[in-house]
């Protein structure tokens, strides 16, 4: 159905790309350990190749080139029974990127997903970007919608550039692309604005977080965010280690990875809730893996959150305002007066009458974006106070971020 909506909006030119400063890095850590986890259950080799002068932070749609590399990355493990499947991304203008810290400095990044699997025939690779067009057996035909394809090479045309395919049959098949991306050098800064303002810290006593992970991007992107605010940040690289941390520093909060070396963030959570000083201590874990069983396992072994890698930090911020009850500082005109607020972005918000975010959520639920957006462009008309509520609703639903929207009503029901 999304991919339906998808394609709909581009034909349409309602499709639009929402640009924003990322942790570039630990973007494609991600989108590696979910390709990673589809690999694995087929038996075949995954490889990420990144190329050390790769800039920290870009300026990209995130979502739309994740969507992108994860149908090309996707499509190559669905059709490789044997071998491997390659990501490749390397900078391809290397004076720019000797130069990359530069604030107006842009990179040429190319990204290319490569296999060994059944591979394409001449005449196939002359029209796999055309709607509902498929290859291989009737079986894996069956997986997929012959839209992904499209999507991607539409959503990379809106990028400034075209995907490229080269394939032999029988022996693999290479994807590829460039894009030119100005490079962020600012993003942890501005990753703490949100639509209350700037963050600068948070009043109360100091706040203790470990953050476990084997990957060391991952925790240096939660880390470059939070000591800057206050916090007294601390790492670890596996569960084991996990374990011996925690009992010494007794985290306010804990941010987990799932799937580590040695004992994973399941494992460290159930000993956690066996130690007496610990067993209270709020868990959030955080995965590439989409299954919702992944999610439900890890609120039973006793997990108190989920968040999705890469990690979106907004919703990281609200969960630390919500579990530790910060009151945020952000920053003002006046740096003598600082603005304390606990609800500010909750109080800006004025949600509609339940029975109109009953209809939301549902909708949201189904994944249904057309009526998500009837039901929030109709609010509106209902009274102007909504004006906020509505227009967060519509950006989520852009961006098809439904789960979010299911979220952000929860908030308003519960209460």
């Amino acid at each position: 159905i999304n991919d339906i909506l998808d394609l709909s909006k581009i034909e349409a030119r309602k499709m639009e790309l929402y640009p924003k400063e990322f942790h570039f890095l630990s973007f494609l850590t991600s989108v590696s350990e979910m390709i990673r986890i589809r690999a694995e259950n087929k038996s075949i080799e995954f490889v990420y190749l990144g190329d050390p002068n790769l800039p920290t932070a870009v300026v990209a749609d995130e979502k739309r080139l994740g969507q992108v590399l994860i149908n090309l990355l996707g499509n190559a493990v669905k059709f490789t029974d044997t071998g491997s499947v390659t990501l490749k991304v390397e900078v391809r203008d290397v004076a720019s990127a000797t130069l990359r810290d530069r604030n107006d400095e842009t990179v040429q990044i190319l990204f290319a997903a490569e296999d060994t699997g059944v591979g394409m025939k001449p005449e196939q690779a002359e029209k796999i970007f055309q709607p509902f067009e498929q290859v291989g057996s009737t079986k894996k035909r069956a997986e997929g919608t012959g839209l992904g394809l499209t999507i991607s090479q539409q959503l990379v045309e809106m990028m400034g550039s075209s995907i490229e395919v080269t394939s032999t049959y029988g022996k693999g098949t290479r994807f590829w692309f460039e894009l030119e991306l100005p490079v962020a050098t600012d993003w942890a800064k501005k990753a703490t604005t949100i639509d209350a303002g700037k963050i600068i810290g948070y009043s109360g006593k100091k706040r203790k977080i470990l953050v476990v992970d084997d990957k060391d991007v991952n925790r240096l992107v939660v880390v470059q965010i939070l000591e800057p605010l206050g916090f007294e940040c601390a790492e670890a690289v596996n569960g084991e280690v996990g374990l011996t941390v925690a009992q010494e520093l007794l985290p306010d909060l804990i941010i987990t990875d799932l799937v580590m070396p040695i004992l994973d963030g399941f494992e460290m959570t159930r000993h956690l809730r066996q130690i007496p000083q610990l067993k209270d201590v709020i868990i959030i874990a955080s995965s590439a893996s989409v299954l919702q069983e992944d999610q439900f396992d890890s609120w039973e072994a006793g997990c108190n959150d989920f968040l999705a890698k890469p990690v979106d930090i907004e919703q990281l911020l609200v969960r630390l305002q919500n579990y530790l009850q910060l009151e945020w500082v952000y920053e003002s005109q006046n740096p003598r007066n600082p603005v304390f607020s606990k609800n500010r972005v909750s109080q800006e918000l004025i949600p509609p009458p339940e029975e109109v975010l009953l209809k939301i959520y549902k909708a949201a639920r189904i994944g249904d974006i057309e009526a998500i957006e009837v039901e929030a462009e109709a609010i509106k008309n209902l009274d102007a106070r909504y004006q906020t509520f509505s227009d967060r609703v519509l950006k989520l639903a852009a961006e098809f971020e439904d789960a979010e929207i299911m979220k952000l009503v929860e908030v308003y029901l519960n209460n």
